[in-house]
């Protein structure tokens, strides 16, 4: 009876762990099962991921070609628009001194710029290809910002009235001048009396472009020479009260004296000059170097 039960328990207990084995390889093939699967499917959404990854890099690639041909076409309309304004002379039938001077100022007006000149008739002629066309010679002369006389030559030759710069004479000026430049600029004015009448000639809106730096403004020197009479003269900037102002002029108070005093941008202070004015703000900028840094000081309007 011992033997027996003995033998019982064993085969029993045989049975259990083979029963336990059985299990443990059946989970293990479900798991081989499941890494497998889960691998082929991580396989194919990586594979997946990678096509779109490739087509949506393709989609990048054509808009950017679209984008760059984009902005060569507009670059290249640009450039036909900007010879189509060189190209468009126009050739009025009367020129005189009174005529040109009115034309420089009516571009100073359009653009908001100005500095002051001498100017003068150099010579007379006609072409020596067209009898039929003749032209007065120029000359200017006197100290501006770099910016604003190149704006100024800048849009003397690409207006559409017939003038050629000639020559252009530059020259620096001492620290004090605050980055002014001398200059003489001879120019032609052109004219034929089967021309377009000049009166009908009108400025067009041209693409205004400007100078970045002043390459004429030194930015190390040696220290202003303040004991310049003109130096004394000139305002400082605790001396100013702006109580008005237009798109193109500011009135000011003097505290020293009590006057009241106009002043347009360009105009020159005590380690400055008005840079410009901002309309929309009520505001007028100075731009001042008194370290030998310079800084913009913004001034509002004070009521009276």
């Amino acid at each position: 009876m011992g033997e027996y039960k003995l033998t019982f328990l064993y085969k029993k207990g045989l049975d259990y762990k083979t029963r336990n084995l059985i299990v443990l390889v059946v989970f293990l093939v479900i798991i081989i099962i499941l890494t497998v699967v889960i691998s082929k499917n991580l396989r194919t959404t990586r594979e997946e991921l990678l096509a779109q990854n490739a087509q949506k890099q393709q989609e990048l690639m054509r808009i950017m070609t679209e984008l760059a041909s984009e902005d060569a076409l507009r670059a290249r309309l640009a450039e036909l628009q900007e010879e189509l304004f060189l190209t468009d002379k126009v050739m009025p039938n009367l020129n005189n001194s009174t005529i040109t001077l009115s034309y420089i100022f009516d571009i100073f007006w359009k653009y908001k710029n100005n500095f002051y000149f001498n100017y003068r008739i150099v010579s007379s002629g006609t072409v020596n290809e067209d009898q039929e066309v003749f032209y007065h010679k120029y000359e200017l002369t006197g100290k501006a910002y770099v910016n604003l006389l190149y704006i100024f030559i800048d849009q003397l030759e690409r207006q559409p009235a017939f003038y050629s710069i000639e020559k252009i004479n530059l020259g620096t000026l001492p620290p004090e001048e605050q980055g002014k430049v001398s200059f003489t600029i001879e120019f032609n004015a052109y004219y034929t009396k089967t021309g377009v009448p000049h009166e009908d000639i009108a400025l067009k809106d041209l693409r205004e472009r400007r100078l970045v730096y002043n390459i004429f403004y030194p930015r190390i020197h040696d220290p202003m020479r303040i004991e310049t009479e003109e130096f004394r003269q000139m305002l400082d900037l605790s001396e100013i009260i702006i109580v008005g102002m237009t798109q193109e002029r500011v009135f000011i108070r003097n505290r020293r004296t009590g006057n009241i005093e106009v002043m347009h941008v360009g105009d020159q202070i005590r380690y400055g000059r008005l840079q410009s004015i901002d309309w929309n703000n009520q505001e007028v900028v100075f731009r001042m170097n008194l370290t030998g840094i310079a800084e913009d000081i913004r001034l509002q309007i004070q009521p009276q």
